[in-house]
């Protein structure tokens, strides 16, 4: 068997502790700027998100994020979950995963639904400039993103699933318009980049996002301050 290597190794234990690692950072972040917190400057949101990717299965689906901000100091934490899914008709071969017998492989029709669930967590400097209530924003962070795959064969009736989880990096950048009619009420348009890493992984099994893997999103947020 044929072993290909990534950023970070992610399989067995050493993939329990990269995951370990991340929930470690963001409480350090969390702790490290207790102090400074503003409890009366949260922000709550929700947003309406397209993903663009380089990754056949996934291709470029739409989901929905909430999300929560709070300042700190000059800066603030923004904590974000994504979901988003995509969902594609193609003929091709199915098969169970495994790619050494091809003998087994059956040519269908095939239908394909996969997911994406993220959970971001971004340093944000916020109001870079100002305009007219309107500010230039931008930020970077770690996610912990993790993939499903179903596909089903329509006429053999079979179906076969596909997981995986990854860690990525990105950086942010937005504009936003605050206090609209007065409200404590904030719209923003945010453009994201994320570098996505890959690990081992057997080559003789199918792993749909096992490889690394850019991702670009456009995210249209509408948030609460209080």
């Amino acid at each position: 068997m044929v072993f290909q290597f990534g950023f970070v190794v992610w399989g067995g234990r050493v993939k329990s502790d990269a995951v370990s690692l991340l929930m470690k950072i963001i409480a350090y972040i969390f702790i490290f700027f207790l102090s400074g917190i503003n409890i009366y400057s949260q922000e709550i949101g929700i947003s309406f998100a397209k993903v663009w990717t380089d990754n056949d299965e996934i291709q470029n689906p739409v989901g929905f994020i909430v999300y929560a901000f709070q300042p700190v100091w000059y800066f603030g934490v923004k904590l974000e979950y994504l979901s988003a899914n995509n969902e594609r008709n193609y003929y091709g071969l199915l098969n169970g995963g495994f790619l050494i017998n091809p003998k087994d492989f059956i040519q269908d029709s095939i239908f394909s639904k996969s997911n994406i669930q993220s959970i971001e967590v971004s340093l944000v400097l916020p109001r870079i400039f100002e305009v007219f209530n309107n500010y230039l924003n931008v930020g970077a962070g770690i996610s912990l993103d993790k993939f499903s795959r179903d596909k089903f064969g329509i006429n053999s009736g079979k179906k076969y699933s596909a997981y995986d989880s990854k860690i990525g990096i990105f950086y942010s950048i937005s504009l936003s318009h605050e206090n609209i009619f007065g409200l404590p009420v904030k719209i923003e348009v945010l453009f994201k980049h994320k570098g996505l890493m890959s690990g081992y992984y057997v080559t003789d099994v199918e792993k749909p996002f096992a490889d690394l893997m850019d991702i670009k999103e456009l995210q249209l947020n509408l948030g609460y301050k209080f």
